[in-house]
């Protein structure tokens, strides 16, 4: 896809989005759902980015890990459509801002691929927090103990999986320690060749933390970037639009060379719900 097509698939996308919110069953108003889900999706800036990243590569097998509302899952599985790509979405599926069941929007933006090129699992992948603070703020209010009842029943996912992926994307808890729990779990399904995409590089300090410790951590034995996304800003098109905000995207792939001691240590396997 050259630039002008992504933008228009971007924007046919988020056009959907916006009339699934309005069909969703949701205590806020519609233009609050609205507000909320743009502010939590991932930007065309960062999209662009990531679909250049993945047409260099062309991976088979991509794992998404934090899906929001889906719409990242959509991108995911629209800039693999010309190989194939296929897509394994893992997320909590708790409240995220004022939406209680995520789950629901991340399947109605991805129908027409749930029989065949996407998976979703309903678990967490590797370190979380309690997340409770969402719970406090929005409406349904909810207990304490009543959060950790639900998160008690979702999935305990890590690296322990036989299958590998070609391609992780990571956008689940910001914390750095979760940060770099991930992808320490992430990097032992990494396939050879394959690569790690972080989003928000920038925007939160603990991924940023993370991702520049990993460069001098991987210094010699892996690419280690972070890519602001600037280039499409000054594109005729976009310029028109006034696009001018990116979270940043972290990028990670080793390079080729003896098997990195990270993906060899030993983890746990998780345990806890079905899919």
């Amino acid at each position: 896809m050259n630039i002008e097509e992504s933008y228009e698939l971007y924007l046919r996308l988020r056009e959907h989005m916006v009339m699934l919110l309005h069909a969703m069953d949701n205590p806020y108003p519609p233009h609050e759902r609205t507000r909320h889900a743009l502010e939590g999706s991932v930007k065309y800036s960062d999209c662009y980015t990531i679909q250049k990243l993945l047409e260099a590569q062309k991976p088979k097998r991509c794992l998404e890990i934090g899906s929001f509302l889906g719409f990242s899952t959509r991108w995911l599985l629209e800039c693999g459509s010309a190989w194939d790509m296929h897509v394994t979405a893992v997320d909590p599926n708790i409240r995220h801002r004022v939406f209680d069941n995520p789950r629901w929007m991340v399947e109605s933006m991805n129908a027409r691929f749930l029989q065949g090129r996407l998976d979703i699992i309903s678990g967490f992948f590797g370190a979380h927090g309690q997340w409770t603070s969402d719970y406090d703020t929005y409406l349904p209010n909810r207990s304490r103990e009543w959060v950790s009842r639900l998160i008690a029943t979702r999935q305990e996912l890590d690296g322990g999986w036989e299958e590998t992926f070609d391609c992780i994307y990571i956008d689940a808890d910001h914390s750095y320690n979760a940060v770099v729990d991930g992808f320490r779990h992430a990097l032992k399904l990494l396939a050879p060749g394959g690569s790690i995409i972080f989003h928000d590089a920038v925007s939160w300090p603990g991924v940023n933390r993370a991702l520049r410790e990993f460069r001098v951590e991987f210094d010699g034995l892996a690419r280690v970037e972070i890519l602001e996304g600037t280039g499409v800003f000054d594109h005729p098109k976009l310029a028109a639009e006034a696009i001018r905000h990116s979270d940043g995207i972290g990028y990670f792939k080793l390079r080729p060379g003896p098997v990195h001691a990270a993906q060899r240590a030993p983890l746990h396997t998780g345990t806890g719900a079905s899919r």
